[in-house]
């Protein structure tokens, strides 16, 4: 299991296995619970839990296919919305 290599947390895991989760850090939780809660969270790092689990139970097995599509569709999905989102 890559959780138990060295330096190998959640989100390299989920980044590293091509299907294999949700993978929030802090630099993209604050774009997530924009989209997931409609507000900017007051802390990124307190976020990341919070916005990685609304991702898993509203999708499931299928939440890594809709962060690589928010991602890949970020300038569409700001205009469409009318927010400033962006992964900096």
């Amino acid at each position: 299991m890559l959780l138990g290599l060295p330096g190998i947390g959640d989100y390299s895991a989920d980044k590293i296995n091509p299907h294999g989760g949700f993978p929030i850090d802090v630099w993209s939780a604050e774009v997530f619970a924009e989209l997931f809660f409609d507000k900017k969270p007051d802390n990124d790092r307190e976020a990341v839990d919070k916005v990685k689990n609304e991702d898993l139970k509203r999708w499931g097995k299928w939440s890594w296919m809709v962060f690589y599509y928010i991602v890949q569709d970020l300038p569409n999905l700001s205009k469409k919305l009318k927010k400033d989102l962006r992964l900096s």
